[in-house]
């Protein structure tokens, strides 16, 4: 995870945002631990969906799926996008990352 101090870009409602391996935290927060611990599960939440895209490019890669191989590219980053497109447009799959973010684990 690639965390940024920053007061720019996050909307003023929000302490910290996140963008797949990116996180903005507002400067204030900078020693906050609960936020930090709620923007690594983001993070964390991303990344298990980030993941299917190597995983699956090896697969096609490696069994030789001769009609998958022209779409190795997409099979590798489309994946990356999913957590950001579901978080946006499904709010059951927001509140589901919400409430694991609140879990707090520190």
């Amino acid at each position: 995870m690639i965390t940024i101090y920053t007061d720019k870009l996050i909307p003023s409602k929000f302490g910290a945002v996140s963008a797949g391996p990116i996180t903005l935290i507002r400067i204030k927060y900078k020693n906050d631990k609960g936020l930090h611990s709620h923007e690594e599960t983001h993070f964390a939440q991303w990344l298990a969906l980030a993941a299917i895209g190597p995983v699956s490019a090896i697969v096609v890669y490696v069994a030789k799926i001769e009609q998958l191989q022209p779409y190795l590219l997409a099979i590798l980053l489309v994946p990356s996008l999913f957590h950001g497109l579901l978080y946006k447009f499904v709010s059951r799959y927001r509140l589901a990352c919400e409430v694991d973010a609140y879990n707090l684990r520190y």
